[in-house]
């Protein structure tokens, strides 16, 4: 495993929408105008704070978009997808967009991927589906091989199970570029996921529902296995990055923290019911406590789920601390990720001081 002693720091565009949206849990519909006025300012603002890569989110607006704004920006942040649902896609039309945005913001530019799930391709987008891994697996692979056709002149021939592209004439093939190499990142959950993520991709995104457990014994191996399986050097290991991995919360005082613990726990309770992310609990002998919780969000009772879901479990899948504590936890916590989302509020000139002061402890 990799010992980490340094993190790159992410920030996300915040849109107005779906900031409030976040607040609610996702579970209702938000009405609220989004605001990308405020996105150049976010950009100069976020490296000012000490950021390193600013993230557009596909909640619930196309995420590439935001991302030609900020691009306009001067500033030495990588910009990235966190994440872009894939399979509501074409591969091809994704290649295309993320070359554009890797020459538009000067070789700075990130491409985060999920596949999503089932119920959001077929009836949402419309989308044909099938087993998502193998799926993903061909589609990073036909992303890149459409880069290095145009990079290179090269024919395109790619020929897998989902995905067959023969057809890219030289009047549709785009400039090549200085920076042609764009690091693709892949959300990922599941062992055949994670796998796959370290063959084909550069990093792994993982979900803020992890604990350092299910990091370390479940989530890491599976990563190697897959990076081993692409034949890839150990000295390229080294560049893999593992980003997400955990919430945070902090604030100045111990009362003022139990407003954050109790805000953290509503969070972890909803995603704790998800079948979807049984593995975490079970990665923490916590699957008794995922049935009631999964048993309660059936019968809508979801102010309930937080009763359910401990402080004592919060510390498992979140650092916890005051200002003064946090560093620490956050180190860690997140012992085996290279970069982390640190949501700290700043309503102050005092609070946006002792975000940057933490920031720069935590890259120390």
């Amino acid at each position: 495993m990799k010992s980490r002693k340094q993190f790159k720091i992410e920030r996300r565009l915040n849109y107005g929408s779906e900031h409030e949206l976040q607040a609610r849990g996702g579970l209702e519909r938000v009405t609220t105008q989004p605001d990308w006025s405020s996105i150049p300012s976010q950009v100069t603002d976020a490296e000012d704070l000490g950021c390193d890569v600013l993230l557009s989110a596909e909640i619930p607006m196309d995420p590439f978009l935001p991302l030609v704004v900020a691009a306009q920006v001067k500033s030495n942040m990588t910009l990235g997808t966190g994440i872009a649902v894939a399979l509501s896609r074409s591969p091809v039309s994704v290649a295309y967009t993320a070359w554009e945005l890797q020459r538009m913001s000067g070789g700075r530019f990130m491409l985060g991927l999920g596949s999503q799930v089932k119920a959001h391709i077929t009836r949402r987008f419309s989308m044909p589906w099938s087993a998502p891994a193998p799926r993903m697996r061909e589609y990073i692979k036909l992303v890149k091989a459409c880069w290095h056709s145009w990079q290179n002149g090269e024919k395109l021939e790619f020929e897998g199970e989902s995905y067959n592209v023969n057809l890219m004439p030289p009047a549709l093939m785009l400039p090549p570029q200085a920076n042609p190499h764009i690091p693709v990142q892949l959300a990922a959950v599941g062992e055949v996921m994670l796998s796959v993520a370290g063959e084909v991709a550069d990093g792994v995104r993982l979900h803020d529902f992890c604990s350092t457990r299910y990091v370390q014994q479940f989530a890491v191996p599976s990563i190697r296995k897959g990076f081993e399986k692409s034949g890839r050097s150990e000295k390229e290991w080294e560049t893999f990055q593992i980003t997400g991995g955990g919430m945070i919360a902090t604030a100045a005082t111990e009362d003022q923290l139990q407003r954050e613990i109790r805000d953290v726990r509503k969070r972890l309770a909803f995603y704790a019911s998800t079948p979807a992310y049984r593995v975490q609990m079970d990665a923490e002998d916590l699957s008794e406590e995922a049935e009631k919780l999964t048993a309660l969000s059936k019968q809508g009772k979801w102010d309930e789920l937080a009763d359910v879901f401990t402080e004592e479990m919060a510390h498992k899948f979140a650092a916890i601390g005051t200002h003064d504590q946090i560093i620490g936890k956050i180190r860690d916590h997140f012992q085996d990720v290279t970069a982390v989302q640190f949501p700290m509020p700043i309503r102050t000139d005092r609070d946006r001081g002792v975000f940057k002061e933490l920031l720069q402890e935590l890259k120390s």
